[in-house]
């Protein structure tokens, strides 16, 4: 009986491949986890290392023509035969924690949503950025713990989710998109009707300069796209899915555009037009949608989206200066 689906999008990934299936193996090793590989186009030798990895019993290849993780993710979830999906990187690897114990919890069937913790690394330096770990609620349903999502993360490779709830109407990734997870992870937490969270560390993302979120300003359309999906399928909670978007817009996606314009990546007009149709988008959501009081945020963060919603458009550079002074005095805490 298969658990687990470990789902993994894969272009051009041969370098990471190694280190990736050695990390993984403690799960393959249960004999309840499907390790389900997707090959996204890739150019390089990609597809040939998969097809050697598939004489594994627990790993499955698929080989697609480009089209995105979205796109790659999804087919890999209609393959997939396990209770649970996980949808991971190859170029991260997975933290050495006991994978029975995880799989004992899966095996309950009592949450439709999983936490996992997880730390980020600079993958020049290998110093830790930050890590999340949800110790402090481990075990317990957490529903008035979602309340502050940021927590969580918008990001998918450390939710584990029913293979119920992923094929609901709505709950699958945008196809063509770069901001897939945003798009829909929100809405995963907002649905579960339970939620656990794992206290163990199990996931090691590694931030890199160059990756399509981190280094790709040119399809900021996508992020629309993303955000308007959320308002679509999130009006059951537009609390918490309100508070998604104003978290994305004005404390991650404009202070990282604004740090484009800081490194020649971003020209300044193009800058302040992304900064027009954001704000023009956040003008136009529901009311339910834009409620920062009621979405727990406090005077100094309204006081700042609302003077950024008003036309100052500078200020998430200063947010995002502060966000990388904040990493660097965890990282010389973490380091002593």
């Amino acid at each position: 009986m298969t658990i687990l689906s470990i789902v993994v999008p894969i272009f051009n990934g041969a370098q990471h491949l190694q280190p990736f299936m050695a990390s993984v193996e403690p799960y393959l090793a249960t004999g309840d986890v499907e390790l389900i590989l997707i090959n996204d186009g890739s150019t390089d030798i990609t597809g040939t290392l998969l097809d050697a990895a598939a004489t594994h019993r627990a790993v499955r290849v698929l080989h697609l023509a480009n089209g995105g993780q979205g796109r790659a993710k999804n087919t890999g979830a209609l393959t997939a035969t396990g209770d649970y999906l996980w949808f991971v990187d190859v170029d991260d690897v997975f933290e050495e924690q006991d994978a029975e114990a995880l799989l004992e919890v899966l095996r309950r069937g009592n949450h439709e949503v999983v936490l996992t913790g997880y730390r980020r690394i600079d993958v020049e330096t290998l110093k830790e950025l930050d890590r999340y770990t949800p110790s402090l609620f481990a075990g317990t349903d957490g529903r008035s713990q979602l309340d502050r999502l940021e927590s969580a993360g918008h990001s998918a490779w450390n939710k584990i989710i029913s293979s119920d709830l992923f094929h609901a109407p709505g709950m699958s990734f945008l196809e063509g998109v770069i901001h897939e997870d945003m798009a829909v992870v929100p809405l995963w937490i907002s649905r579960a009707s339970s939620v656990y969270f794992d206290p163990c560390i199990r996931y090691r993302y590694g931030v890199r300069v160059s990756s399509s979120i981190n280094g790709n300003f040119t399809r900021g359309g996508d992020l629309l796209v993303a955000l308007n999906h959320l308002v679509e399928h999130g009006s059951s909670d537009p609390v918490r899915v309100g508070r998604s978007i104003s978290k994305e817009v004005f404390f991650y996606t404009l202070p990282r555009w604004c740090d484009g314009i800081s490194k020649g990546s971003v020209p300044l007009n193009e800058y302040r037009r992304y900064h027009a149709k954001l704000m023009s988008l956040v003008r136009e959501l529901p009311s339910s949608f834009r409620d920062r009081r009621v979405q727990g945020f406090s005077a100094l963060s309204r006081g700042y989206m609302s003077l950024v919603e008003r036309g100052f458009w500078f200020l998430p550079y200063a947010v995002f200066q502060l966000r990388r002074v904040l990493v660097e005095l965890r990282s010389k805490r973490a380091s002593t």
